[in-house]
């Protein structure tokens, strides 16, 4: 595993979503779904908090009005601070099944729901290999590709059966 590069201009997207590791090497398949796995785990955290109202004087409106989780309170700003190896070595170690059960108890209240799917998507994109996480790339995309997809094809097999149990 080489984690190398001092300088920003050495990675693609920004500091919260790029892959765990950063290496100096072509952009692959892999940082593309480590990305998205990263925006949608943080989603999970950060939003799906409900406030009833704001007050308003003294009235109180009913209107429920949606607000994000501060950064500060949550496990995920060792993916925002530090140095690049900092960051990298705080997403690995959270992609470590025990770590990531500490991920996904953060999970808002509205996204619980998702944590399977949270869970299946990390399986996917961190197998254990000699013992270790594995955190290259296959030659093979369709190793990485086949689990999400069917990580996300589970998700929207057990949305539809709770849709169908709430009609």
């Amino acid at each position: 595993m080489r984690v190398l590069a001092e300088r920003a201009n050495d990675f693609s997207g920004s500091t919260d979503l790029h892959q765990t590791v950063v290496v100096k090497e072509s952009h692959t398949y892999r940082h593309d779904l480590e990305s998205f796995f990263y925006v949608f785990t943080g989603m999970c955290i950060r939003y799906g908090y409900e406030d009833v109202g704001e007050t308003s004087g003294s009235r109180r409106s009913t209107a429920k009005k949606t607000r994000m989780r501060p950064i500060s309170t949550s496990r995920l700003r060792g993916w925002y601070t530090g140095t690049y190896a900092e960051i990298a070595r705080n997403k690995l170690r959270d992609m470590d099944k025990n770590g990531f059960e500490d991920i996904v108890a953060e999970f808002a209240p509205q996204f619980e729901n998702q944590k399977q799917l949270a869970r299946e998507l990390r399986s996917a994109l961190f197998l254990i290999r000699d013992g270790a996480i594995f955190i290259g790339t296959f030659r093979d995309n369709d190793i990485m590709y086949d689990g999400m997809i069917d990580a996300l094809s589970r998700a929207v097999e057990r949305l539809r059966k709770e849709e169908q149990v709430l009609t």
